[in-house]
């Protein structure tokens, strides 16, 4: 399996596999509790990701379609969270509503101060990777940021790289993969369940 670079006409799609993904995901449920509006609102937020990270021709996707990676590229990590997610647009706080925008500001400071901290060098951001729902378990998500790997390898690259997981589950996936654990922080909320955040490092 390979991965092979997002095509503009792809981005509504990627969107919709990334949305399914990430649709019981704990920093989803964090800003979306409810799981109608949750289901509604998702495609929508995770579409901007989409489009800004493929700004940098970073998204790529395996031959069958089944998962999205996300990256931003080393000396392209510097801009705050909010403004990577908006891309330009103003549509967040209105799509979140003033208690969901609240709270996303609020991981978004957390998440701007983790990686100023441990990755203050020029690195490779893994901003988002799933899964579709019915392709789980077999390797792709491994493969995928193994083809980022070899790729920057091949060009060269000896920066770092970087991510931050909300969902436990996926830290046997990352470790096996040469990232450690650099920092565990859990950000209190008096509306919903604390949302707890492991900050990961691959040198």
């Amino acid at each position: 399996m390979g991965a092979t670079r997002l095509k503009r006409n792809q981005t509504k799609h990627a969107a919709e596999v990334l949305s399914r993904a990430f649709y019981n995901d704990p920093l989803m449920i964090y800003l979306i509790p409810d799981n109608k509006e949750r289901k509604r609102k998702l495609p929508k937020l995770i579409l901007k990701v989409v489009r800004y990270c493929r700004s940098f021709h970073t998204v790529e996707t395996d031959d069958n379609f089944n998962g999205v990676a996300c990256w931003l590229p080393p000396g392209s990590t510097g801009l705050k969270y909010g403004k990577k997610i908006m891309s330009g647009s103003l549509a967040v706080p209105f799509l979140l509503g003033f208690r969901g925008y609240k709270r996303f500001l609020k991981v978004m400071r957390v998440l701007d101060q983790l990686e100023a901290k441990h990755v203050p060098e020029p690195h490779w951001y893994l901003f988002m990777i799933g899964v579709d729902t019915g392709a789980r378990g077999k390797g792709t998500g491994s493969k995928l940021i193994e083809a980022k790997f070899k790729e920057a390898e091949r060009e060269g690259s000896q920066a770092a790289y970087y991510l931050e997981t909300m969902n436990d589950k996926t830290l046997p996936l990352y470790k096996k993969l040469g990232f450690r654990v650099c920092e565990t922080v859990t950000v209190e909320n008096g509306e919903s369940h604390p949302l707890k955040i492991w900050a990961m490092k691959k040198d």
